[in-house]
Formats: C-alpha cells, structure tokens, sequence
C-alpha cells in the first residue's frame, strides 16, 4: 500500500519522512530507507540526491532544520548578556573576568579588524627590479668564483686566478 495523501505541505508521507530524517542530521541514503522505501541502497542514493534537489523537498528540509538552529546558536545579544552576568556576579578569578570582558568588546565589535594597505606603486615596482638585478648579480659572481676555485686548485694560472676570486668575493660582499 502506497501512501498517496499529500500532508499540508504538499509532500506526500514518506517524503515528510525522509524530510524529518534528513533534518535531524541522517545521510541521504539513510533516510531515503527509513522513510520506508524499499530500494537497493544504490537506488537509494540517487533517488535521495534527487529528491534534495527539489524545491519543496529543500525547502521542507531548512524548514525542520531552522528551530533546531536557533536554539543550538545563542544570539549576539543572548551571549553579551551572559558574559555580563558573570562579570557581574564576580564568581570566577580576575583573569577570567578580564577574558570576560574582552570577549565581550569582540562581540560588541569593538576589535575591527586591522587593514593593511599596501602601495604598490612604480617606486616599489622598480625596487623590486633593482633587488632582483642585485641577487642575480650576485649569483652570478658566486658562480665564477666557484669555476676560479675550481680552476686553482688544478694549478692553471694560479696567482690570476686567485686574484680574481678575491676580487669577486669583495664585489660580493659591496653589493650585499
């Protein structure tokens, strides 16, 4: 016997079911088969992700759900009016109190958040450029040291090479 009256929200019982189980946090799939429809859990799994996706299905669902919401998430208000009870009655340490109090600033909004602006203009564009030139230089210097070294310790041209490597490690150290 299949169900076939349509309740005052339009949707027929098993839909409210599955609605029902789907708001009190069941899967899809779960509560597509407690609903009572007697499927593959395959089947059951489109047809739950089908059925979601329809507008009064959806609706239906945020509809069960709101309640439980807002009776879970305290109001900004709700949690202000609290911490103010509690610093009032004074029944915790003076660190505790002072925590009290600067939650309370936060959700009053009274720490707004810190901008930063950043100009990135043509002056910080072209230091960027000149920085980059500079380590690339740099690079480059240590690299010819490297070969001169390499190159002195085969004895080839020893004192020239000894010299430029000392200059090079001079420029290096000008430039950093």
């Amino acid at each position: 016997m299949k169900p076939t009256s349509k309740r005052r929200t339009g949707l027929l019982p098993r839909q409210e079911l599955f609605c029902a189980f789907v708001a009190a946090g069941m899967s899809g799939t779960d509560a597509w088969l407690k609903a009572g429809y007697k499927v593959e859990r395959e089947t059951a799994r489109r047809n739950a992700s089908e059925s979601l996706t329809k507008p009064d299905v959806a609706a239906r669902v945020a509809e069960l759900q709101t309640p439980k919401i807002d009776k879970a998430l305290l109001s900004r208000d709700r949690k202000r009016e609290l911490l103010m009870q509690e610093i009032e009655e004074k029944k915790f340490k003076p660190a505790d109190w002072l925590r009290a109090i600067e939650l309370d600033a936060k959700l009053a909004g009274h720490f707004a958040p810190e901008q930063v602006t950043v100009e990135a203009g043509r002056k910080t564009l072209d230091g960027i450029k000149e920085r980059a030139e500079r380590v690339a230089s740099v690079l480059n210097l240590r690299a010819r040291m490297k070969s001169a070294a390499g190159s002195e310790s085969n004895g080839a041209n020893g004192p020239s090479l000894l010299s430029s490597a000392t200059c090079a490690r001079r420029d290096i150290a000008q430039r950093v």
